[in-house]
């Protein structure tokens, strides 16, 4: 009886404890960006995500980070891809990076709209927001939409990226909505952070995120249709896939006329080989020179 006593005041504690150190990192990270308890922080969120991920120009435009763009000169349709730092490049040189890859080899302009450590609700927010497309030199000679995605995105559903709460995308009667958190949340960000990361660990033993996945694509499917063109035709949502998490009927499903979705392992089966790995598991150099030849005959680029 003694022991059970002492073990549960430890406990008790314990949690008093956490409460209150998170509380204080609460409080500093509230003073940083200036939000104040009970005020929405959801255009605070997009303000500092702006200054984290982006620089701004004279005219108000947002930029993604430097050197974004690989000009090509003419006149072929162009390709916008989004993703996280697989899309952007970290490790690499801005020449060897997918888009810069890319663009070499298909002689087409290419946008390099990823950002590292990012997910599916910053992905859909970049799509969402129209200050992007004014970026475009043309928003009626978009081909493509290339996401790639990686497992780490499944948990990334659940998470704001770099900021530790911020607005989130939320599912009523299947659709998403917004939920723009009020700053006392924020005095509890990380015991909250810790809940979703629970969450998303039951949800992804069940494969109960799968459906919440599929809607994220949906959307960014949707607001691809409701900004870009290619000439008179639709432009084309494609996904690569540079690691299975979800199992291939899943993915099967949603590959039809409106999302494409490309299984690289499968393309290439070699891939997963050390060569096409940096020591961070990033793709190397030689990772994104087998799969642009590649998935550019695939997509007939």
């Amino acid at each position: 009886m003694k022991i059970t006593k002492i073990i549960i005041i430890n406990l008790v504690l314990s949690i008093i404890f956490i409460i209150i150190l998170d509380f204080i990192c609460g409080c500093i990270m509230m003073s940083r960006i200036g939000v104040a308890p009970g005020k929405l922080i959801s255009e605070i969120y997009r303000n500092k995500f702006a200054e984290t991920n982006y620089r701004k120009h004279d005219g108000g435009l947002w930029y993604i980070k430097e050197n974004y763009i690989a000009q090509a000169g003419n006149k072929k349709p162009e390709i916008i891809l989004i993703g996280c730092s697989f899309t952007y490049g970290d490790g690499l040189e801005r020449k060897d990076a997918f888009y810069s890859v890319l663009s070499r080899y298909t002689n087409r302009t290419v946008y390099n709209f990823g950002i590292s450590g990012q997910g599916p609700q910053e992905f859909l927010y970049v799509l969402k927001d129209e200050n992007i497309y004014k970026l475009l030199h043309d928003t009626n000679n978009t081909e493509y939409v290339i996401y790639t995605y990686i497992p780490d995105h499944k948990r990334r559903i659940y998470s704001t990226g770099r900021f530790p709460l911020g607005a989130e995308f939320y599912l009523k009667n299947g659709e998403l909505k917004t939920d723009n958190h009020d700053g006392l949340k924020i005095l509890f960000c990380y015991l909250y952070k810790t809940y979703k990361n629970l969450y998303w660990l039951i949800s992804n033993y069940f494969d109960l995120d799968w459906k919440l996945f599929e809607i994220y694509l949906n959307e960014m499917y949707k607001e691809t249709q409701k900004h870009l063109k290619n000439k008179d035709k639709k432009t084309k949502f494609v996904v690569l896939v540079y690691e299975k998490s979800f199992k291939k009927d899943k993915w099967d499903k949603i590959n039809n006329e409106n999302i494409i979705v490309i299984d690289l392992n499968t393309l290439i089966p070699d891939l997963n080989n050390e060569e096409y790995k940096l020591p961070d598991r990033h793709p190397s150099k030689q990772a994104w020179e087998r799969i642009v030849p590649a998935i550019s005959e695939k997509l007939n680029l």
